[in-house]
């Protein structure tokens, strides 16, 4: 039955026939789904795979016979890191050799949620460098499709500085943005704490940092951590309060 045939009108009658309903990746779901009419099985790969969103596309479209390339950090036919240009240029060439040189389809789901300037790198800078070095395959595939998955912070107000760089493509000056960003955004809350602090009740190594406010002892955002690194490297001697006996990360009374 097509779909002409299901919504049947009078003989005369001035209502157009139906337009066939289309799903968000593009098959008609009306009557037979986008596979069964389609004499050949479209590739797709998926950013973001391995977990959320990006898994469930995985899962879906497998169900339904397509051919899925999966990319992730982990745990996928290509295991990037979308954060470096190394990941993102590995991410194109592994691609290029498993779609043996075309893809119908790009889903850009790879996304973090982290207080940190590579929520940044990866969710904006990555997803552009996904589909700009993904072009070339689209345009070799049938009826190629591209589609990026946003996050609910869309919706929320931004900072103009780092939307301005971000579309300007200046990674670097984009990542400094969200750094002081993230500095201020842990600095305001936690002014009256930190003035507490010794320097007992923080702990830095070479690759992390963090804070005694209770227990379990809490890790620090990376900007937060260069800065109290610094700050603890350039203090030769830490009694320098008014108490010459104290030891406080910040002096004072």
């Amino acid at each position: 039955m097509s779909c002409t045939e299901a919504h049947p009108h009078p003989q005369g009658s001035r209502h157009h026939s139906p337009l066939p309903r289309i799903g968000l990746l593009g098959e008609n779901l009306c009557p037979a789904t986008f596979y069964e009419r389609q004499d050949m099985t479209r590739t797709y790969l998926v950013t973001g795979s391995a977990s959320g969103i990006g898994a469930a596309t995985v899962d879906y479209l497998r169900e339904r016979g397509a051919h899925v390339i999966g990319a992730d950090r982990h745990e996928a036919d290509i295991t990037v890191d979308l954060a470096t240009d190394e990941g993102r240029a590995a991410l194109v060439e592994q691609a290029s050799d498993l779609a043996h040189g075309h893809l119908d389809a790009v889903i850009a789901s790879a996304g973090v949620g982290l207080l940190d300037p590579v929520t940044v790198t990866v969710n904006y800078f990555g997803a552009v460098a996904t589909l700009e070095g993904l072009r070339p395959l689209l345009a070799a595939g049938t009826d190629p499709r591209a589609v990026v998955v946003s996050s609910f912070a869309a919706l929320l107000p931004s900072n103009p500085r780092l939307v301005e760089a971000a579309l300007a493509g200046d990674e670097v000056a984009a990542t400094k943005i969200a750094e002081e960003a993230i500095a201020l955004l842990y600095a305001q809350p936690l002014t009256l704490v930190v003035v507490r602090l010794t320097f007992d009740d923080v702990s830095t190594t070479a690759i992390s940092c963090s804070c005694v406010w209770g227990e379990p002892a809490s890790p620090v955002p990376g900007p937060v951590t260069d800065i109290l690194r610094s700050w603890i490297d350039s203090r030769t001697n830490i009694n320098t309060a008014t108490n010459r006996a104290s030891c406080r990360l910040i002096p004072g009374r």
